[in-house]
């Protein structure tokens, strides 16, 4: 009836409502990621992340995202999650490292359309069927040729046919493809059918046309959304209905050809792939492995599409780049015309003997990148890759373009390039990392078929063939991707290949100088260029290699000759990239200058050859002569041959008196308008190059990088620097890499790149904000600000902390490392550069920069020496800590690490990491105030996507590309480094055409690339579209290289990434910027290193977007709340609640089990408060020795035996070493940063060392803390003796001579017994004690926001923590009027000093902290020492036979006249076992402190998320039936062996253990030892007649006996 009730009350309206929000909820929970997922961008319900895929490049999409999430991140098409693969190392762990795991292929389903039976075919099959066939196919492929020299005839057999159709063509342009794909195909159909198709075949062309456009759509956007909504899709007309009419018409052909089989079906003489799967047939009528006539076409097809398809689109590349570059063409004929000739057709003997057409093959595959995606994988069974969970049934795409195009694996990724399988001899190299047929179980199967044709069609093409295309056609390499990535259509020409102009070539490659117009090679040679015979040129070349060798100082190459082409080939061994054919090689050209004609003649009339031929020879190398500079004319300065040209320099001084000394990066771009992209610039005695324009940029800085890596000497900092190749930025050689790579990986530790540096950003960020906002709106400078801000994030990573803005020694710092940057890029350090002799004697600004970064690197040396004397090797805290232990590692190695390299490597970081992007944010701000509605646009997306309750974080990037757009624009604009830093030439090598000699120094100017014409298309304006695209998403752009580029890309590239955007978004969606009216910011800015805006002042007004917002959303819930009515609302509210509750209680897969939990409440209720750690013993027996219970809202995973324990607390230390959230902890400790016992991170590591540290210091193992000990056994034994052997309480005795040893060590003084403060303090302690283990504390937990307003014990915890804090505050000021610096006398002392050397650093000196570490060191102290010492006389009352042998055993050692020391405990096994026992029964901390899963990791088998909360339960440990043989009885002889000598058991963990054992448990080993010894020694114990002790105990964070009372009889009275 209720239920009826409430239909009736729903309206459409609301029925609908209801519906929508229950399958919006459905979907988020049906597709709620586990823990440690992959991440990804943000996904739309029911559509995932569709409508933001590119169709048309979903390759580079994908790269652009693992940019964003890294190399492996999660995409959702329609209902299904998709994890990608990006770059070589993840991709091959995922296909070959865990190749069991990613073997299968996911449903499909296009395939299941496609396929009548599961599993079918070679390409979607899985399992042993799949398995079965492929070995099958690759056998019978063998069989027929697959290998083998037979296959190679028909390959060139049918090159033949190819070569003929090609030559059909007359030379006029035409379109290869139908050509290839004709060729291609019909070598697999002579593998799978036995016979070849005629290219004029109807019914052969038409699968090939249905084949090439299934492959297009099945891979294009109609193909995506079917596989994503097959539902919809397949009642849906549209282009995807093709692929699979497309698929029956090839179904159809192979059926035809299946049958014509059957017919003529020869069993003993099988003809193909077909014959031999019918004979099989036979033999498999009854199994399961899929061998039925319908598989058989289905593998038929597979066969064709992978044979056919993928080769036909390499050809295609293969012309497209040989087109593109014409001088490869020629290298490979040349090639060709060496080793095979014209009159022969290539065979695979030949492919060793071909490295460069080898590497060019490889090259086209590498870059064609024909199979962008790869086909999908499923994870086979739950499994962790890249340090992400991948669950089983997951779909994995292993992005093959990312392992092509891996920049840490290839040296120019996005180029054409064959060098990059070439080595520095022209041998052919493999490449790990060229994988275009995938890899491990599931590479392509025809992988070997494929090498053959590529390498014999291609070596026969470009044999026979020089393809073109007509002038002025540009052929596009950016490709049309479907299921393969094709080139655009295109036409080219293919004409026969000339050898006569091979032997022109090879001459010309010789002749090696630049030959100008007035002088052509036949005026050189003195014969006609048809007079030129093979023969003569044999002759002449080894004639004049032997001449060279003999007349000059050169060495040249010697070599037996053997064709035309010998010389050519002899250069291409060591020259793997020849110059262009016009181009001389220099080292000939010197080698002419060192001729004397005397010699020649000399050397001439001893070779047997004819006058005529050596008067030919001198007249030759004379007119060489002549074209080459003298030698005697080559003056220092004087340019070698083609060398780039420049402005006519003067004198001595160069061209520094023509430079435009304020915007040297404008007057270089004029100098590059005439003299083009490369040119030469004399600064005193040096010339150096200056490079222009992205494409000269990037062939010096990228693709020669090599050539082009190492800095040239620079005077400033070699004045500077007190040792070689000192820092980061002007080092060369090995100790510029190893610095570099050490610098990377220690900065990455440090937070770089990580969420952890994105915190600390977000830190600072409030900083800033404040200082902003005190400023009220009024106009002021935000240069100072800047620099405050973005370099304290740098000193986090250098210097482990950061600066108040006000702090003199960073302001100091901050001021002349900008003064210095400014003055070393100005004029007068130019000046400097060029003439550094005269300068460093004249007076003048450029001195103050070596005054001023003097004046840093002594701050930075200050900084080294606090490092050095409290560093902890086991625990660097960041870079230069990292660096010193690294000194210790490399004392008579030569790389750099050196105190003093430490200095000048952490200058160099604080300089790049501060001044770049701190001037980039003032050129933010110019630009937005210049541009208002450019504001408003980042004002807009920021509201949409972060709103103003949070903080930005990395994750908002890809959701901003407007923002995202603005900030690179600003970068672009802003122009930050024009100039770049300089190179020198490492070797003499050839740039643009020109010869760039050895030590050359070279710089790119960045300032070209970033406003070249030819790559931006409004490049002198601000305009924020050069990043966007035509659907606002946003591109990178190849000229984009604010950060140089190559093996000197700014090293902290990442880190400014990551603060421009987390700044500027910080920045701007805080406050609105603005100018007063009537100014106008300059954006023209002052040129030194960096490039800076002219000092300026703006406003920041905060900003209030949320009122209209608020408005919005309550009118909206004001019109919705009239639809329904009251009962509807509140129904729908608990709906809501139920789900979302369920939606939180969802455990990730393999979680730990556990009872059933109420919603909301958990397990709460269930739990036996008064003894819970049986309890939980209990659920052990019931779920394991890993379980989860509920607490409120909180998931909770207990651990239990001595193994599972031991394996969280030991084995798996650095994963369970935190504490929890607890708001509780946090109400009392201010969160987990607070005292020893709940602190985190680097206060708790750096707090406990201290603690231990200090500890030891004041006597926890020395002599004198036995004797504290004893003497406060003597004010015990005269309380208890004042009894007079009446019943009394012990545990307020006990309690006081405990917590006075704590008190000694931390107040360095005893309390008497009466002491009403001190009593006072121990009531405290013991209420805390109880009530923070109590229900009263879990039910805090659970409900903080109800319970901290309700009355209840609880309320105590809250008071008795003040009363504590109170009184240790009192303690600490009576320390700090009469403390010693010289000499500290207990733990507070030795804190306030630390205090005052640590103020700044972030671990916890601070006197709040002080506070909370006595507190801890009380209730550690106190608490458990005290408790164990009752249950020992509980447990020696309750056995009297136990505590009189404890009492015979003292005798014996002791006797009664002395008291008792740590020696003496080897000497008594028997109280030792006694004492062990003890703890092991009474169980003082049953359960331990929770502890939390600092990253995901699999325990017992179990799965554990990151921030799980786990409990160990010691009382497992301590009862473990396994570990102890009578776990329930108070037994010492467990800790005896059969001789009576103690033994130690793994499982006695009453301190827990790992890297949170207890603080103190020395001293309390000690304590209880000397107070227990002691006790029995004095007296015998018992109880009241007929009164009997409870061991069963009240349980709270401490386990304790229940109150009784005891006669302690001196044993001397009794004797």
């Amino acid at each position: 009836m209720w239920f009826y009730n409430i239909l009736l009350s729903i309206d459409v309206k609301g029925l609908f409502l209801f519906i929508f929000l229950f399958l919006l909820i459905a979907d988020f929970y049906k597709n709620r990621k586990p823990a440690n997922f992959p991440p990804g961008p943000k996904a739309l319900p029911f559509v995932g992340n569709f409508f933001s895929l590119d169709s048309k490049h979903p390759h580079i999409y994908s790269q652009k995202l693992a940019d964003i999430y890294g190399n492996v991140f999660s995409f959702r098409l329609g209902r299904e999650s998709i994890v990608f693969l990006n770059g070589y190392k993840t991709v091959r762990e995922a296909l070959v490292t865990q190749a069991e795991n990613f073997v299968d292929r996911p449903f499909s389903a296009i395939a299941d359309r496609f396929y009548t039976e599961p599993s079918a075919g070679l390409f979607m099959g899985n399992g042993e069927k799949w398995k079965r066939q492929r070995r099958f196919a690759l056998s019978t492929l063998r069989n027929f040729g697959l290998g083998k020299n037979s296959l190679e005839q028909s390959v060139c057999e049918e090159i033949r046919y190819l070569q003929e159709e090609i030559e059909g063509e007359k030379g006029k342009p035409f379109d290869p493809a139908g050509l290839f794909n004709n060729a291609v195909s019909n070598i697999i159909c002579q593998l799978v059918m036995g016979k070849r198709y005629d290219y004029t075949d109807h019914r052969f062309q038409t699968m090939l046309r249905c084949m090439s456009e299934s492959v297009m759509l099945e891979g294009n956007i109609w193909g995506q959304l079917y596989m994503a909504f097959p539902s919809v899709m397949r009642y849906m007309p549209g282009p995807h209905n093709t692929i699979f009419s497309h698929f029956t018409s090839i179904e159809q052909f192979i059926c035809e050809e299946v049958e014509q089989h059957k017919k003529d079906l020869d069993r003993d003489n099988p003809r193909d792939y077909i014959d031999t799967f019918l004979i099989e047939m036979e033999n498999h009528k009854e199994s399961d492995l899929g061998f039925t006539e319908a598989n058989l076409v289905y593998c038929s097809i597979d066969l064709f599409l992978a044979g056919t398809e993928t080769t036909t689109t390499t050809l295609l590349w293969a012309l497209v780049f040989l087109v593109k570059y014409p001088d490869v063409q020629e290298k490979i004929q040349a090639e060709i015309g060496r080793v095979i000739g014209q009159t022969r057709l290539p065979s695979m003997a030949d492919r060793s003997s071909m490295p460069y057409t080898d590497a060019v093959i490889h090259e086209i595959q590498r870059i064609g990148n024909i199979l962008p995606l790869n086909g999908m994988r499923v994870a086979a069974k739950d499994t962790t890759l890249g340090g992400y969970f991948i669950p089983k049934g997951t779909s994995l795409m292993p992005v093959l373009t990312s392992v092509l195009f891996d920049k840490s694996e290839w040296e120019t990724p996005d180029t054409f390039n064959p060098g990059h399988f070439l080595d520095s001899n022209g041998k052919f190299v493999k490449r790990e990392a060229f994988l275009p047929f995938s890899a491990g179980k599931r590479a392509c199967i025809g992988e070997s078929l494929a090498k053959m044709e590529l390498f014999l069609f291609l070596i026969a093409l470009l044999q026979k063939f020089t393809f073109s295309v007509p002038e002025g056609v540009e052929l596009s390499t950016e490709g049309i991707t479907g299921t393969t990535r094709v080139p655009h259509p295109f036409k080219m020409s293919a004409k026969i290949f000339n050898k006569l102009w091979e032997v022109f070539y090879c001459f010309k490659c010789f002749a090696i100088i630049p030959v100008p117009k007035k002088h052509t090679i036949t005026g050189l040679i003195g014969k006609g260029p048809v007079a030129l015979k093979s023969v003569v040129m044999k002759s002449f070349e080894q004639l004049v290699l032997k001449l060279l060798k003999d007349i000059t100082e050169v060495p040249c190459i010697e070599s037996s000759i053997e064709s035309p082409a010998g010389l050519y080939a002899v250069y291409l061994q060591g020259h793997p990239a020849p110059p262009p054919r016009d181009v001389l090689f220099v080292n000939f050209s010197s080698a002419f200058n060192t001729i004397n004609l005397d010699i020649l003649h000399q050397k001439l009339t001893q070779l047997t050859v004819p006058a005529s031929t050596c008067q030919w020879i001198t007249r030759f190398l004379t007119d060489l002569q002549q074209l080459v500079p003298p030698r005697a004319d080559v003056l220092r300065n004087r340019k070698p041959a083609n060398f780039p040209p420049g402005p006519k320099a003067l004198p001595f001084v160069g061209n520094i008196l023509s430079l435009d000394s304020k915007h040297p990066h404008i007057y270089f771009s004029k100098l590059a308008d005439i003299y083009g992209n490369i040119f030469s610039f004399r600064l005193g005695r040096e010339s150096m190059v200056i490079v222009s324009g992205l494409k000269m940029v990037r062939e010096a800085i990228v693709t020669q990088a090599e050539n082009f890596v190492d800095r040239p000497s620079n005077a400033i900092f070699d004045r500077f620097h007190t040792e070689p190749s000192g820092g980061l930025f002007v080092s060369n050689g090995e100790i510029w890499k190893k610095q570099r790579r050490f610098a990377l990986s220690t900065l990455r530790t440090f937070g770089l790149g990580k969420n952890t540096l994105e915190l600390s950003i977000c830190e600072e960020i409030r900083h800033l904000q404040k200082e902003i906002q005190s400023e009220k709106g009024k106009p002021f400078s935000p240069a100072g600000l800047f620099s405050n801000a973005v370099s304290n994030i740098i000193c986090q990573l250098v210097m482990g902390k950061r600066f108040d803005y006000s702090d003199h020694k960073f302001q100091t710092m901050l001021k002349y490392m900008s003064e210095g940057l400014r003055l070393e890029g100005s004029i007068w350090g130019q000046l400097y550069q060029a003439f550094p002799q005269v300068m460093q004697y004249m007076p003048g600004p450029h001195n103050k920069i070596f005054s001023s970064y003097n004046t840093v690197k002594e701050l930075l040396h200050q900084e080294i020496e606090k490092h050095k004397k409290d560093l902890d090797p086991s625990n660097p805290r960041d870079y230069i800590d990292t660096f010193l232990i690294e000194m210790e590692n490399h004392k008579e190695s030569n790389l750099g690490f050196t105190e003093c390299n430490l200095a000048f490597c952490s200058f160099d970081l604080f300089l790049a990491g501060t001044e770049t992007t701190a001037t980039t944010l003032l050129w933010a701000l110019i630009y937005l105030i210049k541009y208002p509605e450019v504001q408003e646009k980042v004002h807009a997306e920021i509201d949409r996507v972060i709103g103003q309750s949070r903080h930005p974080s990395m994750a908002d990037r890809p959701n901003m590309p407007y923002t995202d757009a603005v900030i690179h624009e600003i970068q672009r604009m802003g122009n930050i480094v024009p100039l770049n830093g300089y190179r020198v030439a490492a070797n003499d090598t050839t740039l643009g055409g020109y010869f760039i000699p050895k030590g050359t120094s070279l710089m790119p100017m960045l300032t070209s690339v970033l406003f070249d014409k030819t790559e931006w298309e409004t490049p002198d304006t601000f305009n924020p579209g050069h990043f966007l695209d035509a659907n606002g998403k946003f591109v990178k752009r190849e000229a984009f290289l604010p950060f140089s580029a190559g093996k000197r890309v700014c090293l902290g590239k990442g880190l400014t990434k990551m603060e421009l955007f987390l700044f500027f978004v910080g920045l701007v969606q805080k406050f609105t910027f603005s100018v007063p009216e009537g100014v106008e910011l300059n954006t023209e800015g002052i040129t030194g290193s960096t490039r800076v805006p002219h000092p300026y002042k703006v406003s920041a007004k905060a900003r209030l977007p949320f009122f209209p917002l608020l408005l919005t959303v309550t009118m909206w819930l004001c019109s919705l709340c009239q639809w329904f009515s009251l009962r509807w609302m509140l129904i729908l509210i608990f709906a809501i609640l139920i789900i979302v509750n369920l939606l939180n209680k969802k455990d990730p897969p393999h979680f730990p089990p556990g009872p059933p939990a109420l919603p909301f409440f958990g397990n709460i209720f269930n739990i036996e408060y008064k003894q819970p750690h049986i309890y939980l013993t209990k659920l052990a027996d019931v779920y394991g020795n890993v379980f989860c219970i509920r607490l409120g809202r909180h998931k909770t995973v207990f651990l239990s035996g001595w193994k599972t324990v031991r394996e969280a607390l030991v084995i798996q230390a650095e994963n369970f070493v935190d504490r929890p959230y607890s708001p509780m902890v946090t109400r009392i400790y201010s969160g987990n940063s607070g005292g020893l016992f709940f602190s985190n991170g680097k206060v708790w590591r750096r707090q406990r060392r201290f603690a231990m540290a200090t500890l030891r210091t004041y006597g926890m193992a020395k002599g004198f803390m036995e004797e504290n000990i004893c003497q406060e056994s003597r004010h015990l034994q005269e309380a208890m003796e004042k009894e007079e052997g009446k019943p009394f309480d012990p545990v307020p005795l006990l309690n006081n001579a405990v917590s006075n040893i704590i008190c000694q060590i931390v107040f360095g003084r005893r309390f008497d017994y009466s002491d009403l403060d001190f009593q006072s303090m121990l009531r405290n302690l013991t209420d805390m004690a109880y009530l923070e283990g109590s229900i009263w504390a879990l039910l805090y937990d659970a409900f903080p926001v109800l319970m901290r307003h309700l009355p209840g014990p609880h309320n105590a915890i809250f008071t008795s923590s003040r009363s504590l804090k109170a009184f240790i505050k009192k303690e600490i000021e009576r320390h700090k009027l009469d403390l010693d610096p010289s000499n500290p006398r207990d733990y507070i002392d030795n804190f306030l000093i630390e205090e005052r050397h640590n103020r700044k650093h972030d671990v916890g000196f601070v006197e709040k902290n002080l506070v909370l570490c006595c507190l801890d060191l009380f209730l550690a102290g106190s608490e458990t020492t005290s408790k164990t010492l009752q249950w020992g006389l509980l447990y020696l009352i309750k056995n009297p036979h136990i505590q009189d042998k404890v009492q015979e055993e003292i005798d014996r050692v002791l006797g009664q006249t002395r008291q008792p020391t740590m020696a003496d405990r080897s000497n008594m096994p028997y109280t030792d076992a006694v004492i062990h026992e003890i703890q092991r029964m009474g169980n003082i901390v049953p359960l331990n402190a929770l502890r939390m899963a600092a990253r995901d990791t699999m325990l017992g088998s179990y799965f554990i998320p990151m921030g799980t909360a786990v409990m160990p339960n010691l009382t497992s440990v301590l009862f473990d039936k396994n570990e102890w043989e009578t776990p329930d009885s108070f037994n010492p002889k467990h800790f005896l062996d059969k001789d009576g000598m103690f033994i130690r058991k793994e499982a006695f963990l009453p301190f827990s253990a790992g890297k949170r054992a207890c603080l103190g448990e020395g001293l309390a080993r000690m304590e209880l030892f000397l107070f227990f010894v002691i006790l029995f020694q004095k007296f015998h114990f018992s109880s009241l007649d007929g009164a009997e002790l409870s061991t069963e105990g009240i349980t709270g964070a401490t386990r304790t006996p229940h109150p009784f009372k005891i006669f302690a009889k001196s044993r001397f009275d009794l004797q």
